[in-house]
């Protein structure tokens, strides 16, 4: 049995910060060198004044990690400086505006020390400050204007299904159709990028955007972006960052393979409660678990509380385990609401593997596993019936 109801998305509190991250990820993309690593880099970054000051900050990536780095700064002027113990990687500079919108320029820095220079500010640029950037050293990759539109418009179509289901208070029947429409419309931009990444595997920095589209699926649903990654060079596909994105694109393959559906094994977890107590799944094979996916920011949530007690009461420990996962950031926030609404029973926060092995697309959501380990009950949304219902007929 599957239920969706009146729903909290899960991107009430990020949505805006990812469609804006969405967006610049794909203006302005590294271009990668293809060359030996350099022990240390220094690069030179200088710019016009505008306005109005802007807030820079500069980091390097090398596929896996943020790599710091140390800035000096005199008037106009940042000196950039690191060390390096890999083969590629780039210097991404931020701009943060008045109103905190944020966006960023990736350079790669080809022989040191480098120089980047931004001319002349463009405030009529929703996306970049600068109107002319001069370079000496180091270069800029600009990602492709027609592909970019293409993502730009269908972001759009994504942010008014999103803000629909913010709103929402409705039916069942919408609130699935909605959810629907989002999936469509995520994995219609997915696949644009990969058509375009297949004819355009001939570098590095591809690589990095094919990292950065896999990074933010929590499941892979075909062989598809696999098959993108295997069309690149082999020394790009044998680079560390080559073997560590190929091992991740298999992981959510598998993952999105092996997705929750009632009739399906429950994904098996471990990972420790608030109280610092590990929980392992396998641990409670034998009588019914519930788990119950929430956030303290989540007002269905918050009003389907009482429910979870009453059933809490209702079915002992050994026929019934209740286990709430909340996807709360502020853990010391969770804990105090926890003790303030004097939920007793297992609660763990910030697991976000769990999180992601369940494929949870919004808030609450229930799913209840039987003594033998499978998913018997799927519910989305906020519901006083059917989950009691359903527990009433197999306890």
């Amino acid at each position: 049995m599957y239920q969706t109801f009146n729903s909290c998305p899960l991107f009430l509190q990020t949505l805006f910060m990812k469609q804006r991250f969405a967006i610049f990820l794909l203006l302005l993309l590294a271009k990668i060198a293809q060359a030996n690593a350099q022990s240390t880099f220094k690069v030179h970054f200088t710019y016009e004044k505008c306005a109005k000051e802007k807030a820079f900050s500069f980091w390097f990536h090398d596929g896996e990690k943020r790599i710091p780095a140390h800035v000096s700064k005199l008037k106009n002027e940042y000196i950039i400086t690191g060390k390096l113990k890999i083969k590629y990687t780039y210097l991404q500079i931020e701009q943060r505006a008045d109103n905190d919108f944020r966006s960023f320029d990736r350079f790669i820095v080809n022989q040191v020390p480098a120089k980047i220079h931004y001319v002349k500010c463009d405030t009529n640029n929703s996306f970049s400050y600068w109107k002319d950037v001069k370079i000496e050293n180091a270069e800029l990759f600009i990602y492709p204007p027609s592909l970019y539109r293409f993502c730009v418009e269908e972001l759009k179509a994504d942010g008014e299904i999103r803000r629909q289901l913010l709103n929402n208070t409705s039916s069942e029947a919408e609130v699935t159709k909605l959810m629907k429409d989002l999936h469509a419309a995520t994995q219609k931009l997915f696949d644009k990028q990969l058509d375009f990444l297949s004819t355009h595997s001939d570098s590095v920095s591809y690589l990095f955007l094919l990292r950065d589209l896999v990074e933010n699926q929590d499941g892979i649903e075909s062989d598809k972006c696999e098959e993108v990654f295997r069309a690149f060079p082999s020394e790009i596909q044998n680079s560390p960052e080559g073997k560590l994105l190929l091992k991740t694109i298999q992981t959510k393959r598998t993952r999105a393979i092996n997705k929750p559906e009632v009739g399906k094994i429950a994904p098996t977890f471990e990972t420790k409660d608030i109280k610092g107590n590990l929980v392992k799944l396998k641990n409670l094979n034998g009588k019914y678990v519930l788990l119950v996916f929430w956030a303290t920011w989540c007002a269905p949530c918050v009003k389907e509380i009482p429910q979870i007690m009453d059933i809490r009461k209702k079915y002992a420990p050994e026929k019934l385990e209740v286990i709430s996962i909340s996807l709360d950031k502020d853990h010391q926030k969770h804990r105090v609401f926890v003790n303030k609404k004097k939920m007793d029973w297992t609660q763990i926060v910030g697991a976000k593997t769990l999180t992601q092995n369940y494929f949870i697309d919004s808030l609450p959501e229930t799913v209840l596993i039987d003594p033998a380990g499978k998913i018997v009950y799927i519910g989305m949304g906020y519901d006083e019936t059917v989950l009691q219902k359903t527990l009433a007929s197999l306890l």
